[in-house]
């Protein structure tokens, strides 16, 4: 089995790397969820570890730097008096079972992080999570959306605006600045010990930050971004499913993405998906389980509009 671990850029309102790779070469069981951030992904993971067998295949897109979470209780809260900042009034959080309010969610924002602290926990997550997957001995694959160099917390005023999906270029200060940070020892301690040939889209030498790329930059940099950006959607920057399909052949399975049999029916998904609504999460999807269901079946999509989605 491929089991998937991401946040939006694993599942989403169009088919994505993850859809793709289950037609190709599923099957796939897709436990990632919107919202998620890389210490999301992490804790996903280890709450799914004893379903993973060594046989399996297990393949995780790392969100960019926007978020990170907090492990909450009652006390802390009542105390803070910041019952507003969480989704629901029943105290259900992330981890939650018999005490409400105990449980992991979002940092606050009274609390925002620097970017150096983002990039420190994404890369530690990374780390912590190929040593329990290297403890259950299975075949890993990992990726970026975005390299986490990029500064993309959202802004928290009158209202909350994303950052990461605004990023059509990159600001040179953001890598001399991430040059600085992994100077110090103990972060280019972290980015020594990880197995980096697990990765799509990071070079032999990971110290060489400007020649990463995650999904979000493979779509910009591509000779075939002529193609991809007349089909993205209006306001949302996520990749589109034709970006998606092409990444998936390319990079994941090594094939040629022209020669791919769906490459017309992710072209159609992508056309089809430019103008549609993309609605905000609803209090239960802020603290959505890796079990939350697919928001696009590909299956019944390239059933009903003349596809056959039999491999």
């Amino acid at each position: 089995m491929i089991y998937t671990f991401g946040g939006s850029g694993a599942k989403w309102h169009w088919a994505t790397w993850s859809d793709w790779l289950h037609m190709y070469a599923g099957p796939v069981t897709n436990w990632a969820a919107p919202g998620y951030c890389s210490q999301n992904i992490y804790w996903a993971l280890t709450e799914k570890r004893k379903q993973i067998t060594k046989d399996d295949h297990v393949m995780i897109i790392w969100s960019p730097t926007t978020e990170t979470v907090n492990w909450y209780d009652e006390d802390w809260i009542m105390e803070e008096d910041c019952w507003g900042f969480f989704p629901k009034e029943n105290g259900k959080l992330w981890f939650t079972k018999d005490d409400p309010w105990l449980g992991m969610y979002k940092l606050h924002p009274k609390h925002k992080t620097s970017l150096t602290q983002l990039i420190v926990e994404s890369l530690t997550a990374i780390l912590h999570s190929q040593w329990l997957l290297d403890r259950i001995g299975c075949k890993y694959t990992m990726m970026m959306s975005l390299v986490p160099w990029v500064d993309s917390r959202p802004t928290h005023g009158r209202k909350y605006v994303t950052n990461w999906d605004k990023k059509i270029r990159f600001d040179p200060k953001e890598f001399l600045a991430a040059k600085q940070i992994i100077k110090l020892d103990p972060i280019r301690d972290i980015i020594e010990q990880i197995d980096w040939t697990r990765f799509e889209g990071v070079p032999s030498d990971p110290f060489d930050i400007e020649n990463w790329y995650g999904i979000c930059e493979y779509e910009f940099r591509n000779e075939r971004h002529w193609e991809y950006f007349p089909l993205k959607h209006v306001t949302d920057n996520h990749p589109n499913s034709l970006t998606y399909h092409d990444f998936t052949l390319e990079h994941l399975l090594k094939v040629d993405p022209l020669q791919g049999k769906y490459r017309e029916a992710a072209r159609a998904i992508a056309k089809q998906s430019v103008n549609i609504p993309i609605p905000a999460l609803t209090p239960d999807e802020f603290v959505a389980t890796p079990d939350l269901p697919i928001k696009f079946n590909i299956e019944q999509w390239l059933d009903t509009n003349g596809y056959n989605s039999v491999k």
